[in-house]
């Protein structure tokens, strides 16, 4: 996911000020669940009906016109009788 310029320069003042970015906020929330719905989708495909040891993973990586962020859930798919 791609955070705007509009977007990261608001942030940027927010953070200097002590506030909270919302909008960060928000873009971390969506590739949360956005996350989740992958590797729930990836379970089903092996059968799984559960997934236990859930971990989910935030990163930046920022360049000089645009900041990404990539968020990765992992876990173990399993099966219960």
């Amino acid at each position: 996911m791609s955070v705007n310029v509009v977007k990261d320069a608001i942030s940027g003042i927010k953070g200097i000020l002590g506030g909270k970015s919302n909008s960060y906020s928000e873009e971390f929330s969506k590739g949360r669940e956005l996350a989740l719905v992958a590797l729930k989708s990836q379970a089903a495909l092996l059968s799984a009906n559960i997934i236990i040891d859930v971990c989910v993973d935030y990163n930046q990586f920022v360049n000089s016109d645009i900041m990404l962020i990539v968020v990765t859930a992992r876990g173990t798919a399993a099966v219960i009788e």
